[in-house]
């Protein structure tokens, strides 16, 4: 007896659509993806981490999201978010500026470099989310970076280098963000 292909009647596109959502909804409630969800404070069920680092003699954290709609950036304690940004995401707008340098090493004085910065407007002020790799000396430098109004920076906070979950080079070519490479600028 022939087995009857029960997917037949449905259209071809919406067969797809339906397989990559079983597919993103059996890794985003995978144990590694729940597993990253506890150990990532402010990251929810569901939610895939971007970036996350602990400010330096603090308890706050930055946690960057990935929601399938949008990035997200969450700033708080574990368990309590003071900023959330965009509070309800549009899919058609670009909230977030992602720049970024690479030099590759050469030795010397051309030793390479990775520099990225994830920015965004909230009410007027300015968010800089910088990461910074120094090769020579395996050094990493993280934090975020706060502008008033009027340009006038307003808070300089240092991260943790130790604490760096996940990496903002993932959000290269990200087509929800505003693209800006060095030499752009």
């Amino acid at each position: 007896m022939e087995q009857l292909n029960t997917w037949l009647w449905i259209p071809k596109e919406l067969q797809m659509k339906m397989i990559t959502l079983s597919v993103v909804f059996a890794l985003a409630t995978s144990p590694i993806a729940l597993a990253q969800a506890q150990a990532v404070p402010n990251i929810r069920q569901g939610e895939l981490l971007v970036f996350s680092f602990k400010i330096a003699n603090s308890t706050k954290h930055v946690t960057i999201v990935d929601t399938a709609n949008s990035i997200i950036y969450r700033y708080g304690t574990p368990g309590k978010v003071e900023l959330e940004f965009p509070k309800n995401p549009d899919n058609l707008k670009k909230y977030f500026t992602f720049t970024w340098y690479s030099r590759p090493d050469m030795g010397g004085t051309n030793a390479g470099l990775d520099e990225y910065t994830l920015s965004f407007e909230n009410n007027g002020y300015r968010y800089e989310i910088q990461y910074s790799h120094y090769y020579p000396d395996n050094a990493t430098s993280v934090g975020i970076r706060i502008s008033d109004p009027a340009g006038k920076q307003i808070a300089d906070l240092a991260g943790d280098s130790k604490t760096i979950s996940g990496s903002l080079l993932s959000l290269r070519d990200d087509e929800r963000l505003i693209q800006r490479p060095w030499y752009e600028l």
